[in-house]
């Protein structure tokens, strides 16, 4: 059965255009836009997620 899949995977792969991976260039952008994101939301509820990590601590007694 494997060998079937793999033989017709094959004969479907001459018609098809080659594709090559993924580059830097195009993963590059997309880093830096998720990485302004996480940095404009942490400036927005940084001091949310602050207190709120405060609250729980103090709820358990402080870290070990």
């Amino acid at each position: 059965m494997i060998r079937a899949y793999l033989r017709f995977r094959n004969w479907i792969g001459r018609f098809l255009p080659g594709q090559g991976g993924q580059t830097l260039s195009e993963y590059g952008p997309i880093l830096v836009l998720i990485a302004i994101l996480v940095i404009m939301v942490l400036g927005v509820l940084g001091g949310q997620v602050s207190a709120l990590f405060s609250r729980v601590t103090s709820e358990f007694g402080g870290v070990s």
